[in-house]
């Protein structure tokens, strides 16, 4: 199973019309955008292939006057209300219960006061739907994410976890600031990768990575670079890679997530280049491999 990403401004999600829905948004938002609306009864809906489901967004000050409502396939199944005065993004809405794996429809609906306090939220919208995340099989033609605490993601002594609501899923790994030569690496399955995260902002202090696919070296990243993302591989034979990026020396780097496109343009059949078994480069001094781990809630506080 893989997770898909859709951003709330990809066609496949549906805003009713006529309707209160806008498009908004700024840089700690995935792709820099949300939808809100503050008119009862909005709802947008996504129709997906896979066995679950997660909601994710921005939330605004409400005083608990305001709710999102959620159906499966026409049945309830959920809401989320935030009785808190602060902003925060990258909160988890909603999550599905499982169920089989087939096309599935998701419908939010908005439901709150007609108006809101002006002094609590002047814009009278409390909820930025960013993005949805669901796991599925088929990710031909999708994106697949990986968040920087996926199981898939191998990382050297050296890595702390933290949390930060301007990180995909609230989480970043940050590498030692005293440790060279420390990585992470990624098994992955499509026809490119792209990596995402933040260097040292102060240029006055050395900072390099290098980024090898299947064990050639692709790329070196430096604090001298302003570019989102960190990292593109470009278009990749179909099929198994693994990605690994290596902090040569100075100060720390964050990993927040990777990226994966799975183009359909691309044919299936040509092999990966100079591909490693992630076993034996166990045995390398900067190794590539699997380790799985359980991913924990993070307080943000």
């Amino acid at each position: 199973m893989s997770l898909v990403i859709v951003d709330d401004t990809d066609p496949s999600v549906q805003y009713n019309t006529p309707g209160g829905w806008r498009e908004t948004g700024n840089a700690p938002q995935f792709e820099g955008t949300t939808h809100a609306s503050g008119t009862q009864g909005d709802t947008a809906t996504l129709v997906f292939e896979g066995t679950s489901i997660s909601v994710y967004g921005t939330v605004a000050p409400s005083s608990g006057q305001s709710r999102l409502n959620f159906s499966i396939d026409g049945a309830d199944a959920g809401f989320y209300q935030v009785p808190q005065a602060a902003t925060l993004n990258n909160q988890l809405f909603w999550t599905s219960p499982n169920f089989e794996a087939a096309s599935h429809k998701l419908v939010i609906t908005v439901d709150q006061d007609a108006s809101l306090s002006p002094q609590v939220n002047p814009l009278n919208r409390t909820f930025f739907l960013d993005y949805f995340i669901y796991r599925t099989t088929s990710t031909a033609g999708k994106t697949v994410v990986i968040d920087d605490t996926d199981p898939s993601v191998t990382y050297s002594p050296g890595w702390s976890l933290k949390g930060s609501d301007v990180r995909l899923e609230s989480t970043m790994h940050i590498s030692n600031s005293q440790l060279d030569g420390a990585w992470a690496a990624v098994a992955f399955n499509g026809t490119g990768i792209s990596l995402f995260g933040s260097l040292p902002t102060d240029k006055d202090q050395v900072f390099k990575a290098s980024v090898a696919i299947d064990g050639s070296q692709l790329r070196t990243i430096s604090n001298s670079q302003n570019q989102t993302p960190l990292f593109d591989s470009g278009a990749l034979p179909a099929g198994p890679h693994t990605i690994n990026v290596t902090v040569l020396d100075g100060r720390s780097l964050i990993i927040d997530y990777f990226l994966v496109k799975n183009n359909l343009g691309i044919l299936l059949g040509h092999p990966p280049r100079a591909a490693r078994s992630p076993l034996a480069s166990l045995r390398k001094p900067a190794p590539l491999g699997l380790r799985w781990c359980r991913k924990h809630p993070i307080s943000l506080q």
